[in-house]
């Protein structure tokens, strides 16, 4: 009995030891959350109100110090370089946010069981240090955001009319020796978005800004969870999207219709295709108006453009003729202008390597604007020869090798994502695609019969794309009917990840480095199977467009 009583007092005692340091870890693990909340309520209100802080500030902060000494006696080495990259922070000066501040964003309620907590913003150029606190039961900690103000394009990065996706922010966690290792699905449409129909955001109206940089046009949105503010969180338009999308058919088909043709491909006159197309106009266009193909290709090539390489073409072929098996093919050459070209039929866009082509680069050097009577199936990554390798080792973790012909990998940290965009601008090479009553088609199958037995489901577009439904209209009734084409589609994407054995650990990811424009975007459901959807637009382009600043929260991190 003695023994027994001995060993439950024991037992007893050591329940107690592991309840406590249970109890330790919850309430820490409370306090970080809770302290990059704060951060993360701080951002929104600054986006909105940036503008409106004081200068010069004059606020002390006397925790500052407290903070330094906090972070810098944490993590051996890594709090020496903490110490010393707050030694350019504050200048002694802050904006401290009252509850009032924070208030106009969420509900505090959550907080009310805190000691204390608050948040100090500090300013340096366009950069700001944005840094919590919460205390409770005698325990503190720490929370350093660094923001920015960005110049971001105001290009449409988006404009559709039905579109089958439900948005969500991006969502990161520490893992694999990331800070910001991307999660989940997520959208981040980094440029204004005019969406036509209704839209379904997987978020509550407080993380939009995290997901439409450039704001949010809609015919109407709903949000999860909802709340008071969401109606005044985007902006609200009634535009009818098939009467929208139907001008701007017509516009694209009168500005080709204007342009003086400098050669017209035919069945007649198919020894074209021998002749050089070096020298031609800003206005021309080069028509391709085969009645006996039903097919044409255009390969890019498969190298960036280099010093000592020339790579500034595109090949066009088909298989023409009376019997439809003979092959044409002619190399169209780069110019110091954008090189227009129009297809009768549809268009198939591969790059000049030989086997995998899906997965492969083909690399946009030059200016082409190319439309199409008809679908653009993609069956290839496009990439400016300019931007190739940023986005190339955008997708690398440390310093590897640069394999500049295939893309397979995701990009992984969130960062990245953002410096990618940062960096990305209109240079030297552009590229502009029109489906005209057609569709746009992803296609990511590789193998002989490419039915989607590859492993990869990551996609990268760069430039301008368009989709746009042809329709009749019926004047007594003033009504669209008997539409074609206009939609984006990924018919195999499908079939790719589900045989992808480890896809628990890789992300499906499609990025677009210009627009997307389109009466509908995957509206057979075969968005769905998209976990990341990147989009940022330059500030020139074919669609025009001006320049904003926005205010962003581009790393996080908790003691």
């Amino acid at each position: 009995m003695a023994f027994a009583t001995t060993m439950i007092i024991a037992a007893g005692i050591s329940i107690q030891r592991t309840s406590k340091k249970l109890n330790d870890y919850s309430l820490l693990t409370d306090l970080r959350v809770t302290s990059n909340n704060l951060v993360e309520i701080a951002t929104v209100f600054l986006s909105q109100n940036y503008s409106d802080m004081p200068e010069p500030l004059e606020t002390q902060w006397e925790s500052f110090s407290e903070f330094v000494t906090f972070i810098s006696s944490r993590g051996g080495y890594e709090g020496v370089l903490w110490q010393d990259a707050m030694s350019d922070v504050g200048a002694g000066t802050w904006w401290l946010l009252s509850d009032e501040n924070l208030s106009e964003v969420t509900d505090l309620s959550s907080f009310a069981g805190f000691d204390s907590r608050g948040v100090a913003v500090s300013k340096s150029g366009d950069e700001y240090s944005v840094i919590s606190w919460t205390e409770k039961a005698g325990v503190k900690r720490f929370s350093y955001g660094l923001a920015m103000v960005d110049t971001l394009a105001q290009v449409p990065a988006l404009i559709l009319g039905d579109i089958d996706r439900e948005f969500d922010r991006v969502t990161t966690t520490r893992w694999k020796g990331y800070e910001d290792y991307i999660s989940s699905g997520g959208d981040w449409i980094n440029g204004s978005v005019v969406l036509l129909g209704e839209v379904v955001v997987n978020s509550p109206s407080s993380d939009l800004p995290f997901i439409f940089s450039g704001g949010l046009t809609a015919y109407h949105a709903s949000f999860s969870p909802e709340g008071e503010n969401d109606e005044a969180s985007y902006t609200a338009t009634d535009t009818d999207s098939t009467s929208y999308f139907a001008a701007l058919l017509k516009d694209k088909e009168d500005e080709l219709e204007g342009m003086t043709d400098q050669i017209v491909f035919t069945d007649e006159n198919k020894s074209l295709f021998s002749d050089s197309t070096s020298t031609f106009s800003p206005d021309s266009l080069i028509s391709f108006e085969l009645s006996s193909t039903e097919l044409y290709t255009i390969t890019f090539p498969m190298d960036p453009t280099t010093d000592k390489v020339d790579y500034d073409y595109i090949d066009v072929s088909c298989e023409a003729g009376e019997s439809g098996t003979t092959k044409y093919s002619i190399r169209i050459k780069a110019a110091d202008h954008t090189v227009n070209l129009s297809f009768n039929k549809n268009v198939k866009i591969v790059n000049s390597n030989t086997t995998d082509l899906a997965h492969k680069i083909g690399y946009i050097n030059g200016r082409y604007s190319i439309s199409v009577y008809g679908d653009i199936t993609i069956d290839t990554n496009l990439i400016y020869g300019d931007s190739a390798k940023d986005f190339v080792n955008a997708t690398k973790k440390g310093n590897g090798p640069e394999d500049l012909k295939t893309l397979t990998n995701p990009i992984k940290s969130l960062e990245k994502v953002e410096e990618l965009f940062r960096k990305f601008e209109l240079d030297r090479d552009y590229l502009s695609l029109s489906a005209l009553g057609g569709d746009v088609i992803n296609t990511f199958g590789v193998g002989a019969q490419g039915e989607g037995n590859a492993t990869h489901g990551v996609r990268a577009i760069f430039g301008d794309v368009k989709a746009l439904a042809r329709c009749e209209y019926d004047e007594e009734l003033e009504e669209y009917y008997n539409c074609v084409g206009g939609d984006f589609l990924f018919p195999d994407l499908k079939s790719v990840i589900s045989g992808n054995k480890t896809y628990t650990t890789k992300l499906t990811q499609l990025f677009i480095l210009g627009s997307v424009v389109g009466n509908s975007f995957g509206i057979d459901g075969s968005a769905d199977y998209i976990e990341n959807f990147f989009v940022t637009a330059p500030s020139a382009g074919d669609l025009g467009g001006t320049t904003n600043k926005i205010f962003s929260l581009v790393g996080l991190r908790a003691w």
